[in-house]
């Protein structure tokens, strides 16, 4: 499990943008505002992150370099114990969130803390590195014991590299977001010395007994390596990296999602496809949704996903179609045949065959382990992962690459609201968790006496995986609502900026490029309607205002998203903005896109109405 990719939003190396339409604005530029749901599941988030003891979680590591622990305090429990073969993976997950939340807060006081916390991070790291000598490992385990899983032997680490890229992703989110500080570029030392360890091990193992001893040991999770090393080579520009990175993937996961894309392409190309008979193009998508049914089906999801994301990023840098076509093959069959209400997809740890929720849920009572055996929540952030990653690569062209980034918007929101919002208890600081029931009769409580991940984690004494890739999500739930063109697609498209907002997520923006700060007050679900009002009414309320140390404010064009459950929705702008063309539709109904021109000459404020209709759809289609 886990999510743990890098972050972007705060610097790093633009090589890879020419392929992508759209970026997530910058966690430094966005602010939510405070009342809000997300404003407090992000400050309970960052209360956890500050009452960690950053020296309890860094106990093992310096018992395994040989230095004293710096107190007196035992480590902690659960996956950080002494006993657990996954000890250390946290470190890098609260890097990357406390990195994130630096970024996202408002509060000076409170990003010097965090920052702190990070540098303290940072700096234990590099002294237990420096300790264990010149060949730059460092972790919570002895090296001895890594080469015991090597050789296929108990008692060592049960998944070495999946560790190692929880520690990797911190030290990289943390100089991606704080790249001009000291403890950004110490992180990026740490980190390619540790990777420069890890190739070593690769290589030597690769020499002993070759790509079939080599994919055989990779069948364990790996986590996200091949993400993490191609970041890597981006932030270092050596592409080395990127090289190593795709040694960490499995041709058999990625191949038969490229072949599924391949089946599907017919379909998409203009020219050929109103060519095909019904019969023809019906054909194609069976066979293609065969293909990637049949790539997914069974397989442990966490231990996918990463791979995936590393599959994206080597788009990314090479343009390879190949990996293009596997990713956007997944995420159809994903949405199609796999996703619940609220976004997650597995049963226990696993995907199911296809379109065969109703047998998932068919487990009932609050005393059933199965009815509480659903949807992992390292799976539903990692999803989210790969459909914003996705949403940044645009359609095709024309209504195309409308209904591809509306498609996304939706799910996200889905996600984001029906899923991430439901990971967190309430005000308690650490309380997550692992499993999202979906049986009937079940609560998040769990039962009594049940396993890890089938209750609320503790603050102290449980670390999972999903602890660990929820507090990075709810760290950065501002990065959802604004996206721009990026630089490349910015220097296509002309001098106008634009600006997509596609998110109910109450927020103030700095919008950079064009000297501006936006605030968006959507009431979500339903604050301030009239109770006896059917369908509920949804307001939501846009103010812009000049934003100093920007520059004059330009004119610009906003693009709002009209969701496909908004039916008789009404766009009233005022002072400077206006509509000046129709709502683009999706092709396939997930929403509308609504262009305002703003002119920065007439002050600005518009608000927008929405009519909010149930919606249902069949379980597992």
């Amino acid at each position: 499990g886990g999510g743990g990719g890098g972050g972007g939003g705060g610097g790093g190396d633009k090589r890879g943008e020419a392929r992508l339409a759209l970026r997530s604005v910058s966690l430094h530029d966005v602010r939510l505002l405070p009342g809000s749901h997300f404003e407090h599941a992000s400050r309970v988030n960052t209360a956890w992150l500050l009452a960690l003891d950053v020296d309890r979680l860094l106990h093992f590591f310096r018992v395994t370099a040989g230095l004293p622990p710096l107190k007196a305090a035992p480590a902690y429990g659960g996956w950080e114990s002494g006993g657990s073969g996954l000890r250390g993976e946290f470190v890098g997950h609260y890097l990357h969130a406390a990195s994130a939340a630096a970024a996202s807060t408002g509060n000076e006081t409170e990003r010097a803390a965090l920052l702190a916390r990070c540098g303290a991070v940072v700096r234990g790291l590099a002294e237990c590195q420096a300790k264990l000598g010149a060949g730059g490992y460092v972790s919570a385990f002895p090296e001895a014991e890594f080469a015991l899983t090597e050789a296929g032997k108990p008692p060592g680490p049960w998944v070495p590299y999946y560790v190692m890229h929880k520690l990797l992703a911190g030290l990289i989110a943390h100089r991606q977001l704080w790249p001009s500080t000291t403890s950004g570029a110490a992180a990026l030392t740490v980190a390619l010395q540790l990777a420069s360890h890890l190739r070593g091990r690769v290589d030597a193992m690769w020499s002993a007994g070759g790509r079939e001893r080599w994919e055989d040991f990779i069948n364990q999770e790996v986590g996200g390596m091949s993400e993490a090393l191609g970041d890597l080579s981006l932030l270092s520009g050596d592409p080395a990296w990127a090289s190593l990175a795709a040694r960490f993937e499995r041709p058999c996961f990625i191949r038969p999602l490229a072949l599924a894309a391949s089946l599907a392409a017919p379909l998409d190309d203009a020219a050929s496809a109103p060519m095909a008979s019904a019969e023809k193009r019906d054909a194609l998508r069976a066979a293609a949704a065969a293909a990637a049914a049949g790539a997914i089906e069974k397989l442990h999801a966490n231990a996918h996903l990463p791979m995936l994301l590393g599959a994206m990023g080597r788009y990314e840098a090479s343009g390879d179609p190949l990996l293009r076509g596997a990713a956007e093959a997944f995420f159809s069959e994903l949405d199609a045949g796999h996703t619940f209400a609220h976004g997650g997809s597995t049963a226990g740890e696993v995907w199911m065959p296809a379109r065969r929720l109703g047998d998932v849920v068919r487990h009932r009572h609050a005393d059933n382990y199965w009815a509480h055996d659903h949807a992992e929540s390292c799976v539903l952030h990692n999803s989210m992962r790969v459909s914003r990653r996705l949403m940044g690569w645009g359609g095709r062209a024309g209504s195309a690459g409308v209904t591809h980034t509306l498609r996304h918007a939706a799910y996200l929101e889905r996600a984001l609201l029906n899923g991430v919002l439901g990971t967190q208890r309430g005000s308690l600081p650490g309380h997550m968790v692992y499993m999202y029931p979906m049986g009937g009769g079940v609560s998040k409580a769990g039962i009594p006496n049940a396993p890890q991940g089938h209750k609320w984690s503790g603050a102290e004494d449980s670390f999972w995986c999903c602890q660990g890739s929820g507090v990075e999500a709810f760290a950065r739930l501002g990065e959802s609502a604004f996206f721009e063109p990026s630089h490349a697609a910015a220097e296509r498209g002309g001098a106008r900026p634009s600006l997509l907002l596609l998110q109910f997520v109450p927020s103030v923006l700095r919008w950079r490029a064009a000297g501006l700060r936006l605030r968006w007050e959507p009431a979500y679900p339903g604050k301030g309607a009239p109770a006896e009002t059917s369908p509920t009414l949804l307001q939501g309320e846009l103010h812009v205002f000049p934003e100093p140390g920007l520059g004059a404010p330009r004119a610009a064009r906003l693009w709002l998203r009209l969701p496909a459950w908004s039916k008789g929705s009404a766009v009233m702008p005022s002072g400077g903005f206006n509509v000046s063309h129709p709502a683009v539709p999706a092709r396939d109904g997930s929403g509308r896109l609504q262009a305002l021109d703003f002119d920065p000459q007439r002050g600005a404020a518009f608000a927008r109405r929405l009519a909010a209709r149930g919606h249902a759809g069949a379980l597992g289609r």
